[in-house]
This record gives structure tokens, sequence and C-alpha cells, in this order.
């Protein structure tokens, strides 16, 4: 699919800032997602068994590093806001992630991996793919934003395809704890620099416009010009007296929760089952592949179809494919789950940050995503613990799981009655037609 470009004035093809962004968000996703979720289900019972951590304590690390991010995902999504916001988050927020990682591979207690996994939460280690990174690449485009949104969020499943072998990899030959390091060292080599270079809030702060439209009139001689309005963009006090805004909230916390529940307990499942620690890699690499091949879909009709039937797909399909995992007793159902669920499951980063930016805009969209993150957080960390304690008590999966097949099914009917939000009336007037305050003034001139 080739991306849009433009000629320069010397007839040269110069490529939207934008993609370069969405590239960073792509990274972002697939190193961040990599440490915390796909990648540590890997290390689970490694660092379990060693260091004689049952199941749940081992997860209660996740679950510290998402209440971190529910308790600071407002600051978060506020910075995003602000003028060099975004670059300051993300290259100082990886240097954290990395440097904690590291550290991972030095634990000797409990309480150190629930302390390092806080650290990394509170700088965005469980808030890139669905909050930072959707909120930043939502900046850049309206009409294209969907297309932008699926390709950034691609780099989730492509942490499970890529980096869970890769670790599974260096267990075998250097061990949990150097494992930890490598991987730590390798989110600072590649993310921190190209952070630093090329993160950019929005395209008005380098006088383009979104989706690579006319140019924004420049900055001459003292004057302001004017950055006309692309969309209707919603105060926070605006947005949270939709209704659309809290069917959207918690339709998408119950399908995270869920997600992420089988997610960190999968290895540890398959492996209980009977399958082998090489089945299990071969099916959860066929998930991430199908998780990454159904975003392809996702990118051309999220901004073409009703996102509110494209979400509800996300959410009921997935239901199907936990179905057939609970009843795996053969190799090829294994698979079968990873195809059905990894097709299902494609929409589940892109399509509710793809609602948030087109109901509510952009202006104001890191302080809307931040307002919601206290629910969205606390939920997405709740699902990895509640099929982890069920474990400890049940010596099963069987009903956590099933559990989570009546919410995925839930949180797709609550989407239906998520209609875009008709904006206040009356519209305020474009900006192009009054003067810009003077706090705004000195946001864009820097």
């Amino acid at each position: 699919m080739p991306l849009p470009s433009k000629l320069s004035p010397a007839g040269r093809i110069t490529f939207f800032y934008g993609w370069r962004i969405v590239a960073l968000g792509y990274l972002l996703n697939l190193m961040t997602a990599g440490l915390s979720s796909s990648t540590f289900s890997v290390f689970v019972k490694p660092m379990g068994d060693d260091l004689g951590w049952s199941r749940s304590s081992t997860i209660l690390a996740t679950t510290t590093g998402t209440v971190a991010a529910a308790v600071f995902g407002h600051f978060l999504g506020t910075v995003l806001d602000k003028r060099h916001g975004a670059r300051l988050l993300t290259t100082g927020g990886m240097v954290t992630i990395g440097v904690c990682a590291i550290l991972f591979g030095f634990v000797q207690e409990t309480w150190h991996l629930y302390g390092l996994f806080f650290i990394g939460g509170a700088v965005g280690l469980y808030a890139y793919p669905g909050l930072l990174t959707p909120t930043i690449v939502s900046k850049w485009f309206v009409r294209r934003r969907g297309m932008a949104i699926s390709l950034a969020s691609m780099g989730l499943p492509s942490s499970g395809f890529l980096l869970s072998p890769y670790a599974n990899l260096l267990i075998a030959h250097l061990g949990w704890r150097d494992a930890w390091m490598v991987l730590g060292i390798t989110a600072l080599v590649v993310t921190v620099p190209l952070c630093a270079l090329f993160m950019r809030r929005r395209p008005e702060d380098i006088g383009l416009r979104t989706d690579n439209d006319e140019p924004a009139a420049r900055l001459r001689s003292g004057e302001l010009a004017p950055v006309l309005p692309d969309e209707h963009s919603w105060t926070i006090r605006q947005a949270v007296t939709t209704r659309s805004f809290w069917l959207i909230l918690i339709s998408s916390s119950l399908g995270m929760m869920c997600f992420m529940g089988i997610l960190i307990n999968f290895f540890a499942f398959a492996t209980d089952t009977g399958f082998t620690t090489n089945q299990a890699s071969i099916a959860f690499a066929a998930f991430s592949g199908f998780s990454l091949i159904g975003k392809l879909p996702w990118a051309y009709l999220s901004d073409r179809i009703d996102i509110r039937i494209s979400t509800v797909f996300t959410y009921t399909v997935p239901a199907l494919g936990i179905a057939i995992l609970i009843n795996a007793d053969a190799f090829w159902m294994l698979l079968l789950w990873a195809i059905v669920f990894g097709t299902g499951i494609s929409g589940i980063a892109p399509l509710p940050a793809l609602a948030w930016g087109s109901y509510y805009g952009r202006t104001f969209l890191g302080s809307i995503r931040g307002v919601t993150s206290p629910v969205a957080f606390l939920a997405q960390a709740s699902g990895p613990l509640f099929a982890a304690l069920l474990y400890d008590n049940l010596g099963s999966y069987q009903v956590s799981f099933s559990v989570f097949i009546g919410l995925f099914l839930l949180s797709g009917c609550l989407m239906l009655f998520a209609r875009k939000p008709v904006p206040p009336s009356p519209l305020p007037k474009p900006e192009s037609q009054r003067l810009f305050p003077q706090e705004v003034a000195r946001d864009l001139v820097g």
C-alpha cells in the first residue's frame, strides 16, 4: 500500500513526516509490548520455578505496572498535549524502561520485580499500545487516521512474533537473568536515539497539516498565522457528558482485560495442558502472525466502515477463539486457536483508539485519554491476576477463561450503542476567524 506523498518545489517526491511518527509508534509498541506482555509470558514459569514464586505472585508484577499506568495515565496524557511533550516522554520513558528491563535480571525478591514494574508503568511501559502511541498518531492524521493507527499498532503482535521467540532463545542459551539484560539493552539502543531525533507532537509544530494536506501558514515577522481546524475537538468536560464516552471506555476496558488475561497466561496454560514449550512457542508465534496480518485489512477498512461494526467483530471473534483454546487436546486445535483468536483480536488496539480520535478530535485527545486511564489500566491489570488467582485456588484456567468469553461478548454489545456524539452547539468559530490566546501563541512558537 503506497504511502501518500507530495512533490516539493524542486520537483522531488517528499513523504509526509507523519509516516515517520507511525514508524516510531510501531517500534515503541514492539519493544514495550515485548517487555511487558507477550515476552513476559515467556518468563513466568522460568522465573517462578527458579525463585520459588507462585504463578499469581509472579504475574502480580504486571498488575503493579498497570496500576502505575492507571495512577499516572492522566499525567502522561496531559504531557502529550504539550509542545515538546511527546519527544520528552518517549525518549525519557524508554530510557527508564530499558534500564528497568536490565534490572529485572538482578531481582531476588518479588518486591524487587514489583517495584521495577511500577516504575516502568509510571513512565508508560503499559501505556504505549493503548494510550501514548495512538494519541500521538491521531494528532497527525484525520482522513487516514484509521490506516495510520492500524499500521502503528502492528508493533503489538510483532512483539509476539519476533521478540517472544527471541526471548525463548535467550533463556535457553543464557538463562532468564541474562535474557532480561539483553532485552533491556536492545530496547535502549533501538528506540531512544530515534525518539530523540524524530518524535514530534503534531504537524502544525513543523509547519504542516494533518494527512499532508495544504501546509499550514507559517509564522512570519512575529505575526501568528492561523491553524485551520479540521474537526471539532471536545474538551474533557464536554466529552465525559456523552454516553458514547462511557460505552467506549467500558467496552474497551473489558476487552483489554480479557485479552491481557489470555496473553499473559497462555504459555503457562498450554504447558500445563500437556503441550511442550516448543509447541506453545509455535502456537504463540502463529497467533502473533495472524494478529499482525489481520491488522492489514483494518488499515484499509477502518476509515471506510462504521467503527462500531469493526469493533464488534474484534470483540466477538476472540470469544470463539477462547472456546477453542479451553477445549484444545491436540496441537492442531492450538493452531486453530492461534488463527481465530489472532485474526479476531487484531483490531483490539487500533479500533478503540480510532473511535476516541474520531469522536472527540485532536486538540485535547491526550488529556481525554488520560482521564480514562484509571479505569482502562486497572481493568487491564485485573485480567492476568484474575486468571492466575483462580488457577492457584482451583488448579485450572477453565473458569477464568470461560468468564473472558462472556466479557468479550458483552464488550461487543456495548460498542454497538456507542454512536458518534453530536458536537455541542453552537460550534466555536474557526481559529482563522479569531485571535489566538496568548498561551496558544507561546505554545506554537515554542
